[in-house]
């Protein structure tokens, strides 16, 4: 987790949390949603039970990955 940043996520509101690169499972249902050229900007948030994908630098741009990801 050493490219783990606190940021604002927009799923779980108040305060700053870790964010990390995707998984590969993650990577691919991102590459399907955005683009495979951009999915390197997505960040997942580890704050307990959050299914939030956002750009690096972009909390407002972002989408919510599918439960069986959880």
């Amino acid at each position: 987790m050493a490219d783990a940043k606190d940021r604002f996520c927009r799923n779980c509101g108040r305060g700053y949390h870790l964010f990390r690169e995707l998984e590969p499972d993650e990577r691919e249902y991102v590459a399907s949603q955005k683009g495979p050229d951009v999915v390197d900007r997505y960040r997942r948030c580890t704050n307990d039970g959050c299914l939030r994908v956002q750009r690096y630098h972009n909390a407002s741009e972002g989408l919510d990955l599918p439960e069986h990801l959880r």
